[in-house]
């Protein structure tokens, strides 16, 4: 029976080990281990077993050391003394460590060697098991495991979609965990920068905790085409203007102004239409404060000039990057990819200062109407490196050897609804940014020296290696390092849904600040002109309500210096935009349905098999000693009955014991033993046998005497 008790315990605890490491696993551990484990009741299986394991193990080790004395008696010719004890333990059951430890007796010199190892391996077991419990809870500790599907409802658009906070001015609420495909596909040139297919969707959670615990997800969501390219343009400038900034200083920035058109070999997916016109006219404003930081990057999002290709697209670039983003009916600038121009503009040397300031000072505030300065054709020498074309200046003293570096990079902002399902192994923290501070040196207009000032930005690493934009490396980072999900593709068909229901998109045209270029009323466009959209990275702007959040501008560009691509730059930030937005509107959304998703839970459960191991190692020792006794035992005993106190009494009442007993009824053991050596008996050996001539089983003096 104790051993129906070990192995039923062994086996529930088998089964509890097994399913912590399914669970652990991602796998599903069966109804009956998440009904326990649900419940705490984990620890108590653990206790309830240990408890049963140890009385059981208890039981048979007594019984053991009543066959070995039995084994003993019988067989082995013991001194009087310990064959009256021995006699004894085959009726009252007794433990290892106590006959181990009874005082006055020899266990070698009584058991022999074979009893002696039998009777301390025992002992051992005995003592181990007494930890049983301890060994096996220090096993325990929190795992994360899939819990159970849910369905629950969940929104994903409405009509109020739009109606965010100004995100170029507003900090992210946080680095948000998303699902992404990607394939490893690119546009292949001299002067292209492709990030490849990139499809990303913010999880329709609006918990933190929700959305780092999530495994896998089924249902609506809104999938956006991240996929950026950035290509070399074609550049022609055309001058330097002056703006105003947003608090109404005349001489705040200016803005360089100019042409840029592209080939019509640009590699697949673009496809430019060769019909539709070539030209795109910018100007994009830059800051002309000290720069801090070796780049003095703008961010510009360019307006499509208009025109209809022969798939009836209002677009120089028609959207082939995901053709399940262009469905057929919608509004030209859902249908159309945006273009973003990235400048990255060097100060001339000459200047006191390296300033732009003192430029603008020198060639424009102080010159003749319109303010702004010309460049005299055939000034201007461009070239292209990667997917950056670079103006130098010739012939030019003002300028000597300042530059404009600029890349055209084209991007989707613009999202739809679909049924998704993603999946993850693991959980997903979402990071958080950082305080970091350096010193730099600072070139004020009357500096001579640099002096050395500190500037502060942001820890982007945790964030950027969510977004993949970390320095390039020949093993790229998983999914899982990234903490994000894994999007499962192809999707379904778009979820129906109106025009002003379905679609969601940044509007990157009406995201970052314009600035009227000066004098306004000698611009030729009506209600005066202004620069496009700009998105100006300096951290040392003046106006405070021009002001991008230093978050943005330190991820770019963070993302920019580190990856040397502007197209992975970019597409960080757009992501982040898009979340910034998406999150946002998350709460008002109204049109919705049904989604499954499973997360992790933390449970208390066995997460090693250290000390699992250690106990069913205990376990087979025992039952093996048990059975190599019982086994013994059986071979070699005649005269014993296990559990029989008057069997033990009666065998031990002989002639060979009456003489001593008759003297010690009121003594100890240590005095017996003296009694033993006054009737002249100690040293001899006895042991029980059956007498032939009365049939009786007594304990028996064996012939030879002393020895």
């Amino acid at each position: 029976m104790g051993t129906v008790v070990v192995l039923a315990a062994a086996t529930l605890l088998t089964l509890l080990w097994a399913g912590a490491a399914i669970a652990r696993d991602q796998g599903e551990p069966g109804r009956a281990w998440r009904f326990v484990v649900n419940r705490g009741w984990a620890p108590v299986t653990v206790t309830i077993c240990a408890a049963a394991i140890r009385m059981a193990m208890s039981l048979q080790a007594g019984v053991a050391m009543s066959m070995v004395a039995a084994v003993v008696v019988e067989r082995r010719h013991v001194e009087l003394a310990d064959g009256i004890f021995l006699s004894i333990v085959r009726a009252v059951s007794i433990q290892p460590v106590n006959l181990f430890f009874t005082g006055g007796r020899s266990l070698w010199k009584t058991f022999g060697l074979g009893g002696f190892s039998l009777i301390f391996t025992t002992s051992l077991i005995a003592i181990a098991t007494t930890f049983t419990s301890s060994i096996l809870l220090a096993d325990f500790g929190n795992i994360s495991m899939l819990s159970l599907p849910t369905v629950s409802f969940v929104g994903f658009t409405n009509g109020n979609i739009n109606s965010a906070v100004e995100i170029w001015r507003s900090p992210p609420g946080g680095y948000e965990r998303f699902a992404e495909y990607t394939e490893s596909g690119r546009a292949v040139g001299e002067h292209v920068d492709d990030t490849g297919l990139t499809v990303r969707v913010p999880l329709p959670m609006a918990a933190s905790e929700e959305r780092e615990s999530l495994r896998s997800y089924t249902g609506p969501a809104t999938v956006f085409d991240h996929r950026v390219i950035c290509l070399a343009p074609q550049l022609t400038l055309l001058s330097i203007n002056q703006t105003a900034d947003g608090d109404g200083g005349a001489f705040g920035y200016l803005s360089l102004g100019g042409n840029v058109s592209f080939e019509a070999n640009v590699p697949l997916p673009l496809l430019i239409d060769p019909g539709q016109p070539q030209q795109i006219p910018f100007n994009c404003a830059f800051s002309t404060r000290p720069n801090r930081d070796p780049w003095n990057v703008t961010v510009c999002s360019i307006k499509q000039p208009p025109g209809t290709n022969s798939d009836g697209n209002s677009t120089l670039f028609p959207l082939r990057i995901t053709p399940w983003l262009n469905p057929s009916a919608t509004k030209d600038f859902i249908r159309r990819p945006s273009i973003f121009f990235i400048l990255n503009i060097t100060a001339p040397t000459s200047l006191s200062g390296r300033t732009w300031n003192n430029f603008s000072r020198t060639y424009i505030q102080n010159g003749t109407l319109p303010k702004q300065f010309a460049f005299p054709p055939g000034s201007v020498v461009t070239s292209r490196e990667g997917p950056w074309t670079t103006a130098s200046m010739q012939d030019i003293a003002a300028m000597d050897d300042a530059s404009f570096s600029i890349t055209a990079c084209i991007a989707t902002t613009a999202g739809l609804p679909f049924n998704i399902t993603a999946t993850s192994p693991s959980d997903g923290p979402e990071p958080t940014l950082g305080w970091s501070g350096v010193l730099v040196p600072d070139l004020d207009q009357n500096a001579t020296q640099p002096n050395p000032k500190p500037i502060f930005n942001y820890k982007t690493t945790l964030a950027r290696r969510q977004l993949n934009a970390l320095a390039p490396s020949s093993s790229p980072l998983s999914p899982t390092e990234r903490g994000i999900m894994t999007l499962s593709l192809p999707l379904s068909a778009p979820l129906p849904a109106r025009y002003d229901q379905g679609f969601f998109s940044l509007l990157t045209e009406f995201l970052f600040p314009t600035f009227p270029i000066l004098p306004a009323n000698l611009c030729p466009s009506p209600g005066g002109c202004k620069t496009d959209p700009s998105a100006i990275f300096s951290p040392t702007l003046g106006a405070v309500r021009d002001l991008g959040h230093p978050v943005h501008a330190s991820l770019f560009l963070d993302a920019l210096r580190e990856t040397g691509s502007p197209a992975r730059a970019l597409q960080s930030w757009i992501t982040t935009m898009t979340r910034q937005r998406f999150y946002d509107s998350l709460p008002r959304f109204t049109s919705g349905s049904e989604a499954r998703y499973a997360r992790s839970a933390v449970v208390f459960v066995p997460a090693r098999w250290t000390g699992f191991g250690v106990v069913i190692g205990v376990l087979v020792a025992h039952l093996l000693v048990v059975g190599v006794v019982t086994a013994w035992y059986l071979r070699v005993t005649r005269h014993t009955m296990l559990g029989n106190s008057w069997l033990a009494v009666a065998q031990v009442v002989s002639e060979a014991t009456l003489p001593v007993l008759w003297r010690v009824d009121g003594k100890g053991d240590r005095e017996v033993k003296g009694v033993i050596e006054e009737e002249g008996l100690g040293g001899r050996k006895y042991g029980v046998v059956r007498l032939r001539k009365t049939g009786r089983r007594e304990l028996v003096a064996f012939p030879g005497g002393k020895g």
